[in-house]
């Protein structure tokens, strides 16, 4: 049987491929330590010196930027590599699936169809997964112990949390999940109907 055309997979992959794409454009998660406010012995300071002292640390897809560096930078350069590429595959893939659902294009076989689809989730998972667990080890001896970290260190307050570029890929999921059930639910095509039908009757006969 070849299954029929599913649009709205089409439509779901294409969101998801878009919000993929703008994840690899975004940071996804960010770092930052700060003294806090420093008064003077004296006690008197113009208001605007508050001897702040503060660092930033932003990871993104293939990259890492900030007046600090990880504690482990190669741990940290090989973390947004893997990320980088894991996104790209997952676009990838969701753009696939969507070219397959195209008219005038051949429609391979059932799996061939929804397979794009799961590794793209797949890919995309790993890479929340790694960006959630990997990018804060990074950052261990630092007092990091989470995505989503505020304590004090020391006399450093330490700050991190999730950013846009992740947001990004996690919607994607729920999209990539719909596609996968709509074209699973257009698994019998439209040319297929007829016999089905025509199965269904004669078993009627049949059994009358």
């Amino acid at each position: 049987m070849r299954p029929a055309r599913s649009v709205g997979t089409a439509v779901l992959a294409c969101l998801a491929v878009l919000l993929l794409t703008s994840s690899l454009l975004l940071p996804w998660f960010g770092y930052t330590s700060s003294s806090g406010r420093r008064t003077p012995p004296a006690g008197l300071h113009d208001v605007e010196q508050t001897r702040e002292e503060r660092h930033t640390l932003t990871y993104s897809p293939y990259a890492w930027v900030g007046d600090t560096e990880p504690a482990d930078p190669a741990a940290a350069d090989a973390a947004v590599q893997r990320i980088g590429h894991l996104v790209v595959a997952a676009t990838a893939f969701a753009a696939l699936a969507a070219l397959l659902e195209l008219p005038g294009l051949s429609r391979p076989p059932m799996p061939l169809r929804w397979g794009p689809l799961v590794l793209a989730m797949a890919a995309a998972g790993g890479a929340l997964w790694l960006a959630w667990t990997g990018l804060p080890a990074t950052l261990a001896p630092y007092g990091v112990d989470g995505p989503f970290t505020s304590i004090r260190n020391g006399d450093t307050y330490v700050r991190t949390t999730l950013l846009l570029g992740w947001v990004g890929a996690a919607m994607a999921l729920p999209f990539l999940l719909g596609a996968i059930l709509m074209r699973l639910a257009a698994g019998v095509g439209v040319s297929d109907v007829p016999d089905v039908a025509r199965a269904l009757a004669e078993r009627r006969r049949g059994g009358a």
